[in-house]
């Protein structure tokens, strides 16, 4: 059997006993699906993945690869079912993709939590200029200090300040035309700019964001903010959207899949039979 969390559980079977899922909302999936239909159950397999993280959480003892991989799961999830994810995390008292997203450190390895004001003013000149001539062709970006300094040794400032490409360098047309609906020198505006220009460098360059040797999750949060945004700008790059997240589980061997499946499509009928979830349970919520 696999370890808990890895892909061949949750697509061929659930992490938690479908009649030991909490969820009102899984339940429901359950209820209208048959065990049969293996797209469906693959879907509610998705979603008990979901309660699975969000009550037993990740175990201390995993290895830092291990970990990080379960959460890139979990955040690929909440962009592939965004509205269905917030239902199910909310049932069960734990935070929303924005509340998680605004709990989250995006801070390069070297933020100290405090910005040269001098250096500030001059990324903030360079970036202005470049925000400048994508709303005009004609705008010329003025030469400064910041303009001979490469974007891989610009110093750390507060996470989405500043964009991880050059503004007049973006390919995606949807982001240009976001920039042009915009003000540069309005930060919250900006912010949400440069979140999006964050999935155009992942997808041009992912080594960019995803720099450390461990499987990255933080990606996946930040498009989970923005799925159908995801959707547009990977469409226009010719990178795959969410309707290409189809996974490929090692094979199982077939006795296992027998035995296994007889049971859980007990459990399965069991919730068809119940219209509550059960009163006690092993788990608690833990995250």
């Amino acid at each position: 059997m696999s370890p808990a969390g890895t892909d061949t559980d949750s697509c061929h079977f659930p992490q938690i006993p479908y009649d030991e899922v909490r969820s009102a909302r899984i339940r429901e999936a359950i209820r209208r699906g048959d065990f049969e239909d293996i797209a469906h159950r693959r879907f509610v397999n998705d979603l008990v993945y979901v309660e699975w993280y969000t009550r037993i959480g990740i175990a201390p003892t995993l290895r830092a690869t291990t970990a990080n991989g379960i959460r890139a799961n979990v955040w690929r999830l909440a962009m592939k079912y965004p509205t269905v994810f917030d239902t199910i995390r909310r049932e069960l008292g734990a935070t929303t993709r924005e509340e998680a997203f605004n709990q989250e450190d995006f801070s390069r390895w070297d933020w100290n939590g405090e910005e040269d004001p001098l250096s500030r003013r001059i990324w903030a000149t360079r970036h202005g200029w470049e925000w400048n001539r994508v709303c005009d062709e004609n705008a010329k970006i003025r030469q400064g200090t910041a303009d001979r300094v490469q974007l891989s040794v610009r110093p750390a400032f507060a996470p989405f300040r500043f964009p991880e490409l050059h503004y007049d360098d973006l390919r995606s047309d949807f982001i240009i035309e976001e920039i042009r609906r915009g003000s540069f020198d309005d930060l919250e505006y900006r912010q949400y700019v440069n979140k999006l220009v964050y999935i155009e460098t992942w997808t041009r360059e992912p080594t960019r964001i995803a720099f450390h040797a461990v499987p990255h999750y933080k990606p996946w949060l930040v498009c989970a903010q923005f799925p159908e945004e995801y959707d547009i700008i990977r469409r226009e790059l010719g990178a795959p959207t969410r309707a290409d997240f189809e996974r490929n589980p090692p094979p199982i061997p077939a006795a296992e899949v027998e035995s296994r499946a007889r049971q859980h499509k007990r459990e399965w009928l069991a919730v068809q039979e119940h219209q509550s979830p059960p009163e006690s349970s092993l788990f608690g919520t833990r995250r």
